[in-house]
């Protein structure tokens, strides 16, 4: 049966000496436990050995939840916060970071900066068929060291599932509502793919749609809790195996999404819907080798992002529109080597990455971009049969802040086929955007009572992070333990310059600008616990500890959870049907001085093979209808209320 589904996996584009692996594979086989193994980047590695913390979801818990985004798969994870980024709409926060210092990749490639350009966006968690995804890897910890800037909190991973030479597909139909507002929600998804020619040509195509209501707040049904959205995705995948060590790839992939988001205006105290045209446009291609010395990987992907807003009221102001163009190319060589008598799995690679930003606030001619280059170098050595030391560093060149570095080392130790102890220090670094970067650039928006330029002195966001854990490897069960450290430096906030506010005085329209202001420690601890309780009952629990101080104002970072649990069980009643009940604990956060109250959520899922290609899975979601907004009315985000959801899926 399958262990569970949140465990530890490795790294993508992590080494580990094919001899340390293979002897822990074993130990784990021989121990009845499934080993997870991932290829984002490079290589396979085991799940205990990986020289990090990952998370992986697999396509089991995907398709047992009410799918809205990216988000709602991710908020049981250790280390991992769900938060609001404004206007209804909510990002990923890695070991108390912010939700813009998380890097999310599409088989290991960039998905659009829309994010860090756009405020209020979400757009990397939205528009992503759940029926392209064969899993997503959550890595914990600054990985600048690979991944180059925006990797200072983490990165999350979605793979996607691979074409083979047998045709074949899968049909899935979704539906739900919640039981408060009746807003409703549901897609349709379709994926084939097989063999144009056998072991040579393989073709994987698909169509996704996906509708979600917007979702009216309780308290005042002229504004949203939750934003509407709607989105048509289409991709197509070509992989054309040359021969045994040439293997060429092309993947063509679109979306067209449109947000909504009912707002209140000031100044008439009407209802004011937003809405957001977006366009997503990308094209990719690839050559993998594959030689008796090592091997090479080399990428080349284009992004084309283009965001409209519009507002019902006349009067309203309208967003300034956004037309976002980037363009990646990336390779990489491996090769084992014996060196001074020791295994070495080395890893030689760079990138450039270039982004142009289209918009009228950016400076005077309304276009703005920015150009990266890096090389970076990685060595896993066996020091001995147990015991590995990962070393790597990426030297980053930008062309308005200049060159920047970025080391990591990391050490794991297997003394025993039941125990696993690694740790090791990382560095990440996060390049401010071209708005920040841009003197000239100018946001005056009317409803803000101040204007906000930027500043073309700022530096690199950085975190330097250690991390220490301890991984038990039993016949029934497994735990892990992990202690985590970030020193983050250079954060940017916004600084008055101008025409500032005076206490006690009627405050006019002042003038802000981005500055590097604040340094902060976020520290704490991670526990995963899963369990074989009997043939058929699954237990796997989870606890994150986070402690996050702003040390420029010697206080508690506001939003940020200390506690969170969370506990789902399995119960296989045959070999057709399953119960898994999850309950999730988020514990008081600090806003505005004041404590906030804790809350639990529960969740029910039943799936149903109904045969061998089709399933289906019922459920319900927050059923005991927690709304954050009756608790305080200082929380900034709201969980969706009690739902129902059913899904089938059918593969062909």
């Amino acid at each position: 049966m399958k262990k569970c589904s949140i465990s530890l996996a490795v790294a993508a584009g992590l080494y580990l000496p094919a001899a340390l692996a293979d002897n822990a594979e074993q130990n784990l086989a021989d121990a009845d436990h499934e080993v997870l193994v991932v290829t984002a980047s490079t290589r396979a590695q085991s799940v205990a050995l990986a020289p990090a913390t990952v998370a992986v979801i697999d396509r089991e818990l995907i398709e047992s939840v009410p799918y809205r985004d990216l988000t709602d798969v991710l908020d049981n994870i250790a280390g991992v916060q769900v938060e609001d980024v404004g206007q209804g709409k909510k990002g990923v926060s890695i070991r108390g970071l912010d939700t813009t210092q998380t890097l999310v990749l599409l088989d290991g490639e960039r998905m659009s900066g829309a994010d860090t350009l756009i405020g209020h966006a979400n757009f990397d968690m939205q528009g992503i068929s759940p029926n392209q995804i064969e899993r997503i890897e959550v890595i914990k910890g600054p990985l600048s060291a690979l991944y180059g800037s925006d990797a200072l909190g983490g990165v999350v991973n979605i793979i996607t599932k691979p074409a083979s030479n047998e045709w074949g597909g899968m049909l899935t139909v979704t539906g739900g509502a919640e039981a408060h507002s009746g807003s409703g929600n549901g897609s349709v998804q379709v994926n084939a793919g097989g063999a144009l020619i056998p072991d040579r040509l393989l073709l994987d195509v698909g169509v996704s749609y996906m509708y979600n209501d917007d979702v009216a707040s309780r308290l005042d049904e002229r504004e949203s809790d939750l934003a509407g959205n709607e989105s048509l995705t289409a991709h197509a995948r070509l992989a054309y195996h040359v021969n045994d060590e040439h293997t060429l790839s092309l993947r063509l992939e679109g979306t067209q999404q449109e947000v909504w988001y009912d707002i209140i205006d000031k100044q008439s105290d009407l209802s004011d819907r937003s809405t957001d045209q977006v366009d997503t446009f990308r094209v990719s291609a690839a050559h993998h080798g594959d030689f008796a010395w090592g091997g090479t990987e080399l990428r080349v992907y284009h992004t084309q992002f283009s965001q409209e807003n519009t507002r019902s009221l006349p009067d309203s102001e309208i967003n300034d529109p956004n037309d976002i163009d980037e363009t990646m190319v990336e390779g990489n060589v491996q090769m084992d080597r014996d060196l001074f008598g020791m295994d070495h799995s080395l890893v030689f690679g760079g990138s450039f990455f270039h982004q142009t930003l289209v918009n009228p606030a950016v400076n005077a001619e309304g276009e703005a971009s920015t150009s990266q280059g890096a090389v970076f170098f990685q060595d896993d050595i066996a020091l001995t049969h147990n015991l590995n030391l990962l070393l790597g560093a990426r030297v980053d060149h930008h062309d308005e802040f200049g060159t920047h570095t970025t080391p990591r080392a990391y050490l794991v130790y297997q003394p025993s086929a039941s125990w696993v102890i690694k740790g090791g220090y990382g560095e990440g670094f996060k390049a401010p955007s071209l708005k920040q970067l841009s003197d000239d650039y100018l946001s005056n928006p009317m409803n803000r009572p101040f204007d906000l330029i930027g500043n073309s002195d700022l530096k690199p966001e950085e975190n330097a992070a250690y991390e220490l854990s301890a991984h038990y490897l039993g016949e029934r069960w497994n735990m892990e333990v992990t202690g985590f450290y970030n020193d983050v430096t250079n954060l940017i906030g916004i600084v008055c310059i101008e025409d500032c506010p005076v206490p006690g005085e009627r405050p006019g329209r002042w003038t802000s600008q981005y500055f590097n202001i604040d340094s902060a420690r976020l520290q704490g601890v991670e526990a995963n616990l899963s369990a074989d309780l009997t043939r058929d009952l699954v237990l796997d629990m989870n606890a994150t500890f986070l402690d996050a101080k702003d040390l420029d104002a010697d206080e508690l970072i506001e939003g940020k959870a200390r506690w969170r649990a969370g506990a789902s069980l399995r119960w296989d009643l045959n070999d057709a049907l399953s119960l898994a009940p999850r309950v999730r604990y988020i514990g008081e956060q600090m806003k505005e001085g004041q404590t906030l109250p804790g809350y639990t959520l529960v969740d029910l899922n039943a799936s149903w093979h109904v045969r061998e290609d089709l399933r289906l899975n019922i459920g319900g979601a927050n059923l005991t209808d927690v709304y954050l907004p009756e608790k305080s009315a200082l929380f900034n985000h709201v969980e969706p209320g009690r739902r129902f959801y059913i899904n089938a899926s059918w593969e062909f």
